[in-house]
């Protein structure tokens, strides 16, 4: 089945956050964070390679958690991202430990300006929004230059033991299907493990 489920919705927004806080690990102190982490710089080194990363470009974490990839990223590239999420403890995790300019808010709903992020990064997050296409639309919006996706594979009984997600996608062709009326894909892959889709797209300029 190549369509995506939508498997969870939430009442308001105050148990949407509650649930994403209960079920998400803190990124400075654990296994996941690191990894990635590690993603967020290789994405930088390779617009380094390619000449497209400069000093003065704007990249945003979306879904940024506590600022731990962003702080990483800025450790390596001499960058301070922009850390975007919901929760309230982990924004201000990020603002007080590591300086990063913080913005709380809903994917679906960024108060930035059109074009003001060159890149983005957007790590297992998606899978959480309430309205994906809002969500995928609205980062398209800030986003300039391009963003990579890291995206997880799952069976609908994954997604379901985890109270924090509400979006299913098993296959890749699952994901580019919800990114493709935003974005145009540029690049895609497998992690080892198969267990997450690496996708890297432009967006879509609207006329």
């Amino acid at each position: 089945m190549n369509k995506p489920s939508i498997i969870r919705s939430w009442d308001n927004d105050d148990q949407y956050v509650r649930d994403q806080a209960t079920d998400s690990s803190w990124s400075h102190d654990t296994a996941w964070g690191e990894a990635a982490a590690l993603k967020f710089m290789s994405v930088g080194d390779t617009l380094l390679a390619t000449g497209e990363l400069f000093h003065n470009d704007t990249i945003a974490d979306f879904g940024g958690n506590d600022g731990f990839a962003a702080h990483q990223f800025y450790r390596r590239h001499g960058i301070r991202p922009t850390v975007i999420d919901c929760e309230p403890r982990r924004i201000a995790f990020a603002h007080r430990e590591y300086k990063l300019d913080t913005v709380q808010c809903f994917l679906e709903d960024i108060p930035l300006p059109d074009n003001s992020i060159d890149w983005g990064f957007c790590s297992h997050t998606l899978e959480h929004t309430r309205d994906v296409d809002k969500a995928i639309s609205e980062i398209s919006r800030v986003v300039k230059r391009g963003c990579a996706f890291i995206l997880p594979l799952e069976t609908r009984d994954q997604t379901l033991q985890n109270i924090a997600h509400a979006v299913n996608c098993s296959t890749m062709t699952q994901w580019k299907k919800l990114l493709t009326p935003h974005w145009t894909i540029r690049g895609s892959a497998r992690t080892k493990s198969c267990i997450e889709a690496q996708i890297f797209a432009i967006p879509r300029r609207r006329k």
